[in-house]
């Protein structure tokens, strides 16, 4: 069993877990996936090759899981973690703002390898570090800001079992 289906398990937290229906290509090669389609187009080979390692509780997690939530008690979620499919789509449009805001920021590239991963209320984005040199594992929480504004003070969980334990 892994630490995720195990934490779930015994959790005394209320979430709402949709179980992954159908094992999709990003699935099966999220971490590939991302690695190509996403951080190769800011970084290096090299770069990637040596940094870029997603954390394996969220693997876990994506392995099984397409969403979990916790309910505010109005029928919308409050707190949220995304599985494969949408991790994706948001990392990829996170780092797709980068390139748009490029004469705002004035980066010749973003400053770590991170992933969305969920949310909170309705201004919050969690971040899950990906970057070997950059807090590996920890979880940012983005409070209206944008992927390349993160610093080290946006670390609010230590990892994402640490995040899951917690909530918000």
């Amino acid at each position: 069993m892994s630490n995720v289906q195990n934490f779930l398990n015994h959790t005394s937290h209320n979430y709402q877990v949709e179980s992954l229906e159908q094992i999709s290509d990003i699935t099966l090669n999220f971490e590939e996936k991302l690695r190509h389609d996403v951080f190769s187009r800011h970084f290096t080979t090299e770069e990637v090759k040596q940094r870029f390692v997603v954390p394996p509780d969220y693997l876990q997690f994506i392995s099984a899981i397409s969403f979990l939530s916790e309910d505010a008690g109005d029928g919308y979620p409050w707190f949220w973690i995304l599985g494969a499919e949408s991790a994706y789509e948001n990392t990829e449009l996170a780092y797709a703002e980068f390139i748009e805001d490029q004469e705002y920021h004035q980066l010749a590239k973003p400053p770590l390898m991170v992933i969305e991963i969920g949310g909170w209320s309705d201004k919050h984005v969690f971040f899950l570090s990906c970057d070997k040199m950059h807090h590996w594992g920890e979880v940012y929480d983005c409070h209206d800001a944008y992927m390349y504004q993160l610093h080290s003070s946006d670390i609010t969980y230590k990892s994402f079992l640490d995040l899951l334990q917690r909530g918000t």
